[in-house]
């Protein structure tokens, strides 16, 4: 009787070693982790350090459900082992998630946890591609002649993917190889040499509109950019644009009466009777409506009509 009882000591023993060994590597992982959040790492860095430390707790998990001496009711798991196996078989040859839920009956939670933590699988399928290239081409090759239904219920997908293969939107979008900058850069002349800096502030719509016309350029943003400036500055240039284009007294039509009058300011009292016939004679000669004559004047538009409305 003592040999039976000595064996199931040691296994006893044996066995609080490695829970107890499980249990420091899950202590020094969650350790690591914090450590990693405190220090301010890189986000991938604390993601591959959460899986680590993850995959220490599933570890002592599985070691608690193994030993049958700890099967007391404490540690059951809520999947039966066979249901859990025969979701993983399903998963690995290539079963949709959405199936395995309709057949064994379990949630999109468990099933994801089980692509995930048991085979490695961590794709997202929102964006994964449910037709194959051949079914791709087919849907293309047939046009807007055939309707979406038609291939959606062929290929058991809904209408929606059937559009996003027939455009080539989401995961069907062809993507055009881009050849690399520096091949590229030494081909084309050089620019002005720098003589002034000047900064601007973009909106983000902006930016992402320059920034691949640039790449379809083949040349930088801020080259592209200022070869921009330089073309609206010869095209100006080549306008031959009077300097004075702005001023709008310059522009306006005037007689040999009004050429002496100067702006008056903001405008105080009435008007003289040679002030008057001046207007009248800048009304007739010239065409102006009161809005003009009140900007020689420097004065409103309702003090020209009642001037003009006095005699």
């Amino acid at each position: 009787m003592a040999a039976p009882t000595a064996l199931v000591l040691n296994g006893r023993i044996e066995t609080a070693r490695t829970l107890n060994g499980e249990l420091q590597r899950c202590t020094q992982k969650l350790e690591e982790v914090r450590e990693r959040i405190l220090g301010r790492a890189a986000p991938e860095d604390i993601r591959r350090q959460f899986r680590a430390c993850q995959d220490a707790m599933m570890s002592l998990g599985r070691l608690l459900l193994s030993h049958g001496q700890l099967r007391d009711g404490r540690f059951a798991p809520r999947l039966p082992a066979h249901v859990r196996n025969k979701a993983l078989d399903m998963l690995r040859e290539g079963a949709a998630p959405v199936t395995v839920r309709r057949k064994l009956g379990l949630t999109g939670v468990t099933v994801q946890n089980l692509r995930r933590r048991d085979l490695g699988d961590h794709r997202n399928l929102l964006h994964a591609c449910k037709l194959s290239p051949e079914q791709v081409a087919e849907i293309r090759k047939a046009g807007n002649g055939t309707l979406r239904r038609v291939f959606a219920e062929r290929f058991h997908v809904s209408v929606d993917v059937v559009s996003r293969a027939r455009n080539g939107r989401g995961s069907y979008r062809e993507v055009t190889k881009v050849p690399p900058l520096q091949s590229t850069q030494a081909k084309r002349r050089p620019g002005p040499a720098t003589t002034n800096e000047l900064s601007l502030r973009l909106n983000a719509e902006l930016a992402r509109s320059l920034a691949e016309m640039a790449q379809l350029a083949h040349c930088e943003v801020a080259t592209y950019a200022t070869e921009l400036l330089e073309t609206g500055v010869a095209e100006f240039r080549a306008k031959k644009i009077p300097a004075t284009f702005l001023d709008w007294d310059a522009t306006m039509p005037l007689t040999a009466a009004d050429a002496d009058v100067k702006p008056r300011g903001r405008f105080r009292g009435r008007f003289t009777v040679a002030e008057r016939e001046r207007i009248h004679a800048q009304q007739d000669a010239g065409g102006l409506n009161p809005n003009e004559i009140a900007r020689r004047w420097g004065c409103s538009a309702t003090t020209i009509r009642r001037a003009l409305d006095c005699d």
